[in-house]
């Protein structure tokens, strides 16, 4: 499987936009903290991977960053949630999941704990294939 075909698909452009532009305030408040490579890493907001739409991605480091809104804890979403992560490490991405309290409550944690997965050797596109 040609793994570039898989990126940002063009079917999936409006989407994204939709989604860009649709952001919620715990997006924004987290986006705010990882665009400009803040974090030693460049991350894309809204970037799609197959048929999935993730919250953040950084391409080099091939680390998807979602937050969890209080629907996400609903027993449908829940299960659709686990799969999505699985079918996405089945990629060889990595996915850390935060909370919007998390976000809101303990920002210093959340971007600690997204430093240190970027500072993960195995996270790199070579090491992933």
């Amino acid at each position: 499987m040609d793994m570039n075909k898989i990126y940002n698909q063009s079917k999936m452009i409006e989407r994204r936009r939709i989604l860009r532009r649709n952001q919620t305030a715990t997006e924004k408040q987290l986006w705010k903290q990882l665009r400009g490579s803040k974090l030693g890493a460049r991350f894309v907001r809204q970037f799609s991977i197959g048929c999935y739409v993730v919250d953040f991605y950084a391409p080099s480091r091939r680390l998807v960053v979602e937050i969890d809104g209080s629907i996400h804890e609903l027993g449908n979403i829940k299960e659709y949630d686990l799969d999505r992560q699985a079918n996405l490490e089945s990629l060889g991405l990595h996915m850390l999941r935060f909370t919007v309290n998390e976000i809101v409550g303990n920002m210093n944690d959340v971007l600690s704990a997204i430093r240190s997965a970027l500072q993960n050797p195995l996270l790199t596109k070579e090491r992933a294939g």
